[in-house]
């Protein structure tokens, strides 16, 4: 751990093994412990044994109470106020490569799955309904059995220690998928424009949307539509003509049919009307104008 300025940095190499990157380290803080924010090499999943404090990540503070899990991102820049006379945590520290595979099947259960990027960023997201849960008895049992495994080494147990960190992301990501359907009109905006916008190559499907938020196609479009100002397909329309338009800049080349498919148009003529909708010309005519204009 060493300081740069007024962040700390914990380095990988100090707590993870480069053959199996997954460690549980049970720690006890004071208040007083943390005068600067930290940031690390590695992801983090703390779980509250005991104590109270306040997380302070990035620009938001997160009171934290025995009991609640939440993710840490290597971007994130964290500090904790302790305010009961000691605080003690799990941290499970990890790199996301190890289960590589496991979190491409799983990457759209919303924004959960997203903070195992290296890009992510929390501010992309307009709620954050992931970051702190509280903690049932499965959820604690599995932090128990891993700390056995850790502590005794028993055969195969970095096998085990795979399976059950998997365990607890899936249990994690369903319990998170319920509070955000709680709170289904003040997460619908969010939900919907994130699928949008990880999906607007392929197929969206307006009734699988609404059937993942709990409700029925007209009420998730007429609720959307009170909020945002637009329909779904607006938006939509309007992102793939983006892709469109950026594609066509970067790769002038490709045939205009090409970049239709790839930004999630089907059928070339409902490409070509909506792009003169959104732009004003056919896609050549404004590249060709562009072109111009950079030029002059």
């Amino acid at each position: 751990m060493n300081g740069t300025g007024t962040i700390k940095t914990y380095y990988s190499k100090n707590y993870l093994s480069s053959e199996f990157p997954v460690n549980l380290i049970r720690q006890r803080h004071l208040p007083g412990d943390f005068s600067l924010r930290g940031r690390r090499e590695f992801w983090k999943i703390c779980y509250v044994i005991s104590g109270y404090a306040e997380n302070l990540v990035n620009d938001r503070v997160y009171p934290i109470k025995p009991g609640d899990v939440y993710v840490i991102h290597p971007n994130d820049e964290t500090m904790y106020n302790i305010t009961s006379p000691e605080l003690e945590l799990y941290n499970l520290l990890f790199q996301p490569e190890l289960i590589r595979d496991e979190l491409r099947e799983l990457k759209n259960d919303f924004a959960f799955f997203s903070i195992f990027e290296h890009d992510y960023n929390r501010s992309d997201f307009q709620r954050d309904p992931f970051y702190i849960q509280e903690a049932d008895r499965e959820v604690e049992h599995i932090f128990h059995v891993m700390e056995r495994e850790v502590d005794r080494r028993p055969h195969n147990y970095h096998l085990r220690l795979k399976f059950l960190l998997l365990d607890l992301l899936l249990l994690l990501s369903r319990r998170g998928i319920l509070a955000f359907k709680r709170d289904r009109k003040n997460n619908l905006v969010s939900y919907v424009n994130f699928m949008i916008e990880e999906n607007y190559s392929d197929t969206i499907s307006l009734d699988a949307l609404a059937e993942r938020m709990g409700m029925n196609k007209s009420h998730l479009c007429r609720v959307y539509r009170s909020l945002e100002k637009r329909t779904v397909m607006d938006v939509l329309r309007t992102r793939r003509i983006a892709a469109a338009r950026e594609m066509l800049e970067k790769e002038p080349s490709l045939p205009v049919g090409e970049v239709s498919m790839r930004c999630g148009f089907k059928d070339l003529s409902c490409f070509y009307r909506n792009f003169k909708k959104e732009c004003g010309d056919t896609p050549l005519d404004w590249l060709r104008k562009r072109n111009r204009h950079k030029n002059s």
